[in-house]
């Protein structure tokens, strides 16, 4: 049954196909024909994937149709040839580089036509069917015939300068090519102005020519086109020592390139630009003053106390006014006044003021301590003799005060120097004083030095005597002694490294009378020794008066014993009758006057006992006391 209706399909293809002997109008490739039968056979024999022929069918099927398709194939052909008409021609068109000219146009038809008419312009225009829309080609109308139909042409906007001419092409399938005139048309170049930026520079600031520089502006460049860069010259006012002003049209510009403009499409103007020279900031800085307390600081002109920051070409300044405020006066105290030091008027040298904005900055004023010696007198002193330190002292002198001012006192203290043990001889620098104070003068404006004075230690002196002696006419010269005044630190003879040497021209057999003790020799480091001479008295007695009357006439009132002045270390004992003493001395510097303890003693018969302690002899003896 599916067979059957398989057959009965194809038959009726074939017969449809016989009547119309038009296959090749569907197909005309007689390859593609086969082609397209295979596969028309293919889907009969399979339908829904389900196999419906077996092979010998579907063999026999395919020859069937293949024998139909050649049948229709040779039936007689009658088909009519395209043609494309043109009317009109279009005219030259002159535009500007970046706008596109006004249209031009023609008319276009065509008959018999398989598919549209394709206008292709010459290089540089564009067409359009209707005035507006402008593409590189259009196609006009389709398959059979094509009314005729206006073509617009013009010149792109983005067509490079220079002249066009050239056939627009008509084409379609099947049609002869027509070409229709088009006219030399004229791109002129844009017009183009370059202008390089304006420059603003500080003097002593050289400019260069610049090449590849994006310093300039564009004006008219088209198509939304870009100028990568420019070569920049300069002219007057480029020089680092042109001075300030402004200089007019010396800014060039020249060789652009880069971006993505041609040169070759634009009328390039160039403008010129300025330069504008400003001032350059030059500092003169005074310099800072140090200058000693007490010391006057003096302005004027023709200082060369300043720094210069900021000049150009090695320009210089020959001077400036130098003024000075507070801190500039002798009295004005030790520190640091600020912005003190004022500077103006810079002149001479070979730098122009009116090439600079000038700033004058101020110096300080430092104040240093004045240099002060306090120096200590010298002092001399005895040895044994102590120095104490004490506040208050004037024994100095001042070496570099100021403005007339004086220092009150110091404080002197004394090394070792002033000990009573230190040896004679010189302890330099052993007066030190410190501590100056009082007067006018403010220390805080010195920077005090004190010098010390020196100890001289001068030998104390030692008096050597010679012991009066005494000794009776035919007795052997007593020992000589002497007494030692002007010990000092408990020193005594065993300090002495030379012992004295006494001695008296009297001899045992020298007669009665007074005879000279004479010390000498003697010697001792810390000591200046001087001698004073003794007695020796030769008696044939010693004269020791029996009696005497305290009366109060005058008269024998003590009871004096002339040899005593010479025994200074000698003792007088006087006993009563009973051995009660009623006077002792040392020494005989007040004679026994007959009283004991302001009371006057009885008349009557008293003993003594001298000691002359110095010739180791005691005399012994009575006296009356008569009243």
């Amino acid at each position: 049954m599916k067979k059957q209706l398989l057959l009965l399909l194809a038959h009726s293809i074939i017969i449809f196909i016989l009547k119309k002997r038009s296959f090749s109008v569907f197909i005309p490739n007689n390859n593609h024909r086969c082609t397209f039968l295979i596969s028309v056979a293919r889907n009969f024999a399979y339908f829904n994937r389900q196999k419906f022929l077996n092979f010998s069918h579907f063999l026999a099927f395919v020859l069937l149709l293949t024998f139909a398709s050649r049948t229709a194939s040779a039936a007689p052909k009658n088909v009519a040839t395209p043609t494309i008409t043109e009317n009109g021609a279009p005219a030259a068109l002159t535009t500007t580089y970046g706008t596109a000219s006004a249209s031009s146009n023609f008319s276009v038809s065509g008959s018999n036509m398989l598919q549209g008419i394709l206008v292709t312009p010459p290089a540089g225009f564009v067409v359009s069917t209707d005035n507006t829309n402008f593409v590189a080609t259009v196609t006009v109308g389709s398959a059979g015939t094509i009314p005729p139909t206006t073509v617009y042409i013009r010149l792109s906007a983005t067509t490079a300068a220079g002249s066009y001419s050239g056939n627009i092409v008509l084409t379609s399938q099947g049609a002869t090519n027509v070409n229709v005139f088009m006219p030399a048309s004229t791109v002129n170049a844009a017009p183009l102005t370059i202008s390089p930026n304006d420059v603003t520079k500080t003097y002593g600031t050289t400019l260069n020519t610049v090449n590849g520089s994006t310093a300039f502006t564009s004006t008219g460049l088209v198509n939304g086109e870009t100028i990568g860069s420019v070569t920049i010259s300069y002219g007057s006012g480029s020089a680092g020592t042109d001075p300030v002003g402004t200089y007019g049209s010396v800014i060039s510009a020249s060789n652009p390139g880069g971006g993505t403009f041609d040169p070759a499409n634009y009328n390039i103007n160039y403008t010129y630009g300025q330069i504008t020279v400003n001032p350059a900031p030059l500092s003169i800085i005074a310099d800072n003053v140090t200058k000693i307390y007490g010391q006057t600081l003096t302005g004027g002109s023709g200082s060369k106390a300043f720094t210069a920051v900021g000049l150009q070409n090695g320009e210089t300044i020959g001077s400036v006014t130098i003024d000075y405020g507070t801190g500039a006066a002798a009295t004005d105290g030790v520190g640091t006044y600020v912005d003190c030091v004022s500077v103006s008027q810079g002149t001479g040298g070979n730098f122009s003021g009116h090439n600079y904005t000038i700033t004058h900055v101020s110096g300080n004023i430092i104040i240093v301590p004045a240099a002060l010696s306090v120096t200590a007198d010298d002092v001399t002193k005895t040895y044994g003799q102590t120095l104490t330190g004490y506040s208050g002292s004037t024994a100095f002198t001042v070496t570099g005060l100021k403005n007339g001012e004086t220092v009150g006192s110091v404080t002197i203290d004394y090394g070792t120097g002033g000990q009573a043990n230190y040896p004679p001889g010189p302890c330099d620098q052993c007066v030190v004083p410190s501590n100056a104070t009082g007067g006018d003068f403010d220390s805080n404006n010195y920077s005090i030095t004190y010098v010390p004075g020196n100890i001289n230690v001068e030998q104390a002196t030692l008096t050597i005597t010679a012991d009066n002696q005494l000794k009776l006419y035919g007795e052997p010269n007593p020992v000589l002694t002497v007494t030692y005044t002007g010990f000092v630190n408990g020193d005594g003879p065993a300090q002495l490294t030379v012992l004295p040497v006494v001695t008296t021209t009297a001899t045992t057999i020298s007669p009665p009378g007074q005879y000279p003790i004479t010390p000498a020799g003697a010697s001792a480091p810390n000591y200046v020794i001087t001698y004073l001479p003794g007695e020796l008295t030769v008696t044939d007695s010693f004269g020791i008066p029996n009696a005497f009357t305290p009366n109060g006439d005058g008269i024998n009132d003590t009871w004096h014993i002339q040899f005593l002045d010479s025994y200074q270390n000698c003792t007088v004992n006087i006993f009563n009758r009973t051995g009660q003493s009623v006077y002792n001395s040392n020494g005989y510097g007040a004679p026994w006057d007959g009283t004991l303890r302001g009371t006057a003693l009885p008349a009557g018969t008293y003993y003594y006992v001298i000691n002359l302690k110095t010739i180791n002899k005691v005399l012994s003896g009575y006296v009356a006391l008569i009243r």
